[in-house]
């Protein structure tokens, strides 16, 4: 992370207009955290689903045979409802359980 800050001041300074460089390190962030949030997010539904629709195929484990045919699928619907609550001022989908 500091790095990344050392780099948006170095860019800052470099160039004569720098208000793309700040809105680009604000989305930038924001991306990052939605990241870490959908990351938590995966981890609750992996740890809520063992035991309740989870299997075990060819030595690997996958949430739910019909949906989540793989990871990267079940990632990306988690960034996409984090991304979705944390960008929406309203209508957020309620919660099911006591995790969400």
């Amino acid at each position: 992370i500091h790095s990344f800050w050392q780099l948006f001041d170095l860019l800052d300074n470099s160039f004569s207009s720098p208000s793309v460089i700040r809105v680009t390190r604000t989305l930038s962030y924001m991306i990052y955290i939605i990241h870490c949030n959908s990351c938590v997010y995966y981890l609750l539904s992996a740890w809520q689903a063992f035991g309740q629709i989870a299997y075990h195929e060819n030595g690997k484990w996958y949430l739910n045979k019909w949906v989540y045919n793989n990871q990267g699928n079940a990632y990306i619907r988690c960034f996409y409802f984090t991304a979705a609550v944390a960008t929406s001022t309203g209508n957020n989908p309620a919660p099911t359980n006591v995790i969400e």
